[in-house]
């Protein structure tokens, strides 16, 4: 048969086959249970298996827990070990009126600050860490992290 040479009765006959065939596609679609829905029965109960890998597990956070404490002498309590915050230079603003600005990222938590200026934070693990901005410059902000005395220069 040519192209285009159908007879009128041969394309009835395609209509019909291609309605059968979307038919057929529509119930099988209509038969899936939906998606996103536990079945009838409820959700199955979740597998330990599969947890969140974001999470630490319980042993995990305990060590986390352990490793950030001093173990205690006889008589005393537990004292948080000091930890360096995670810090990130975010920002500094260098201009000709007022003095030069930075902004820090500390522990997640942002901090506008310029030379000379002390700021306390809490540390995670328990207890305070002081940050003392020795410089803001262009080649960088110079910053000292107290009681570790640890000094840094953010770029």
């Amino acid at each position: 048969m040519k192209l285009g040479t159908m007879k009128r009765g041969s394309s009835l006959w395609l209509a019909a086959a291609a309605c059968l065939l979307i038919g057929g596609i529509v119930s099988l679609a209509l038969a899936q249970p939906p998606r996103g829905r536990p079945p009838a029965g409820g959700a199955p109960p979740p597998d330990a298996r599969f947890r969140d890998p974001t999470q630490p597990s319980p042993e995990m956070r305990d060590a986390i827990e352990a490793a950030q404490t001093v173990p205690a002498g006889p008589g005393q309590s537990a004292a948080a070990v000091p930890v360096m915050p995670q810090i990130k230079l975010k920002a500094r603003l260098l201009g000709a009126i007022g003095p030069p600005v930075a902004m820090l990222d500390i522990n997640g938590r942002l901090l506008i600050t310029h030379k000379g200026e002390e700021a306390t934070i809490a540390n995670p693990g328990g207890g305070t860490s002081t940050i003392v901005v020795r410089d803001v410059s262009a080649a960088g902000v110079m910053i000292e992290v107290l009681p570790l005395k640890k000094t840094m220069n953010l770029q």
